[in-house]
């Protein structure tokens, strides 16, 4: 057959905005509450370790700082392999890795229950940061997969519900577990163990058949409203390489990924600085019963719970993404840098105003990333980010536990975390991104697995 005879492509339809509008609100409400549930049983799991500190503590003869370097272990092995980790999810695509991951975190965090001495702690503090390494930016990288830019933010703001929904459970629910200390000859950190790792167990069983890979996969989508919310994600994804293109190790060695990196370790370094050692913080306030540290303990959380929802709200109607970015961060100053000079009752509070900032940032950060990487690229730089970042839930905790060894206080620790905010802010003055696409591009679904 000649070229002649050979007919010109057809121009791709306009994309029907109401059916990727429908197809959006439906992942809201059938995928983004499977994913929390997700992420709760993940925070779960990783900070039962801090409510159980009194009890295993006294139990492994852990000091301080020992306390501390437990705590941050969990991270160096998350670290280690969330680059190579998402870099499979992407191959074999999220329903299987995810459900990998949840499967063995949930056994590891079951047998940490066999802990005896600080060593063995570590030692399984490392193996269940391995075995949850890649889940969190695997989940952010399904979400690109299903919400276009502009309802991005949104989708990541309910997202990180998860933490705090976790936060708020976190307390009562080890205070019952605990609470079985003797039961069947265990501790009550050794129930704590037991029970919170099962879920992941149950639900990795599930999500490893049932989870969809994006909107073809869903059997609650109909055929053409799948089809316009993958249109409208490759066409957007197609737009932003045709702007600038990032291969994967390019996209490892951008200045700009590189920054974004050290700001998410600021972060992290001080949320998991604060989050490790919240208990301590309200038990200086003085004698409280069981039902008031357990709600006293869930104040931050609620409060963070409330600036995740309103920037992320802000999000989703700005393209100053960077300016929320800095406002969030401000905030977090100003409350830890309160938190150091104030008595204990409201250095709680100034705690809770600084978690209403951190928490805050969150959606609005993720934006930035999407914003220069698509497909094999985009899963490897949201990996490497997270990496870099969760090297500050290392140095965090075993830092503001050395400090308070060696005052007897928070209060230096605070001023400290407020510096790591202060950093983050300069770094974020230095980072300079292109501004969002503001349309969709009717262009053919593009194949992530053809970007090199």
């Amino acid at each position: 057959m000649s070229s002649a005879s050979v007919p010109e492509p057809a121009r791709p339809a306009p994309l029907d905005q109401s059916l990727v509008d429908r197809g959006v609100a439906l992942a809201r409400r059938r995928l983004i509450p499977v994913l929390v549930l997700m992420y709760v049983i993940s925070y779960l799991d990783r900070l039962n370790l801090s409510y159980a500190e009194p009890s295993i503590s006294r139990t492994l003869e852990l000091s301080a700082t020992v306390f501390g370097a437990a705590a941050g272990a969990f991270f160096l092995g998350y670290a280690l392999l969330e680059v190579p980790s998402n870099l499979i999810l992407y191959r074999v695509g999220a329903r299987k890795w995810l459900g990998r991951i949840m499967i063995t975190w949930g056994a590891v965090s079951m047998l940490s229950a066999l802990s005896w001495d600080a060593t063995s702690l570590i030692v399984f503090r490392v193996l269940l940061g391995i075995a949850e390494a890649g889940f969190f930016p695997g989940v952010l990288f399904l979400i690109t997969q299903w919400f276009p830019e502009r309802q991005r933010a949104r989708a990541t703001a309910l997202l990180f519900a998860g933490p705090l929904i976790a936060g708020v459970l976190g307390g009562p629910l080890a205070g019952l577990l605990l609470g079985l200390a003797g039961t069947g000859g265990l501790h009550g950190w050794q129930w704590l163990f037991l029970v919170e790792g099962l879920p992941a167990v149950l639900v990795g069983l599930w999500a490893a058949k049932w989870l969809p890979n994006h909107p073809g996969e869903a059997k609650w989508l109909d055929a053409e409203t799948a089809q316009a919310v993958q249109a409208a994600i490759a066409a957007e994804a197609a737009a932003v390489r045709g702007r600038e293109p990032l291969s994967l190790g390019k996209a490892l060695r951008d200045r700009r990924v590189l920054l974004l990196a050290i700001i998410f370790l600021c972060y992290h370094l001080v949320t998991n600085g604060v989050s490790f050692w919240l208990a301590p913080l309200v038990g200086q306030i003085g004698q409280l019963s069981t039902t008031a540290f357990s709600m006293l303990i869930t104040v931050p959380t609620l409060v963070a719970a409330i600036g995740l929802l309103y920037f992320g709200r802000k999000a989703g109607r700005t393209e100053n993404s960077r300016g929320l970015l800095l406002i969030g961060l401000f905030i977090g100053i100003v409350g830890l840098s309160a938190a150091a000079v104030l008595p204990p009752g409201l250095s709680l509070v100034a705690v809770a105003v600084a978690s209403f900032g951190a928490s805050g940032l969150l959606p609005v950060f993720w934006e930035l990333p999407a914003r220069l990487l698509t497909g094999r690229a985009a899963a490897g730089g949201i990996a490497m980010i997270n990496s870099i970042g969760q090297l500050g839930g290392l140095v965090g905790p075993t830092l503001v536990g050395a400090v308070k060894e060696s005052t007897g206080s928070l209060d230096q620790a605070f001023l400290l975390l407020a510096g790591a905010l202060a950093l983050a802010v300069l770094l974020t003055l230095l980072v300079r991104f292109p501004r969002s696409e503001s349309e969709t591009s009717p262009l053919p679904p593009v194949r992530a697995e053809t970007e090199t």
